[in-house]
């Protein structure tokens, strides 16, 4: 039971400074996005004074059709690396960390899958 212990505080710092340092770099790709295309509106205005307002709002409505796939990829990929994080565990004689960490895969896995079928949904559609 001592081990667990020693290793549970560096799996849990590190886990928390991972998701930090994601949650920080997605933000900041949200602002020099929206950055970016409030300069180009910007240009476009500047430049070309007879723009509708329907043409500003394609772009900065523009949406990624692939969004959802990379999104599901991502869940799925986590999920997998957790797989594989708690077959290690198991192996080494944690079945308790084994059996937390495989139903921590199964949100990811759910949200990937679901990311996909979304995907595929709106593509029949069309």
């Amino acid at each position: 039971m001592n081990e667990i212990k020693h290793l549970f505080l560096p799996f849990a710092l590190f886990t928390f400074i991972l998701i930090a340092v994601i949650i920080a770099l997605l933000l900041l790709y949200k602002y020099f996005d929206k950055r970016l295309k409030i300069k180009a509106i910007q240009k476009i205005i500047k430049d070309n004074k007879d723009i509708k307002p329907e043409q500003i709002q394609a772009i900065i409505s523009e949406k990624n059709n692939k969004a959802d796939v990379r999104k599901g990829f991502v869940g799925i990929g986590l999920s997998i690396a957790f797989i594989f994080f708690a077959l290690i565990m198991g192996s080494s004689g944690y079945a308790q960390a084994k059996a937390s960490l495989l139903g921590m895969a199964m949100f990811p896995l759910m949200l990937g899958l679901t990311y996909l079928y979304f995907h595929f949904i709106e593509n029949n559609k069309k």
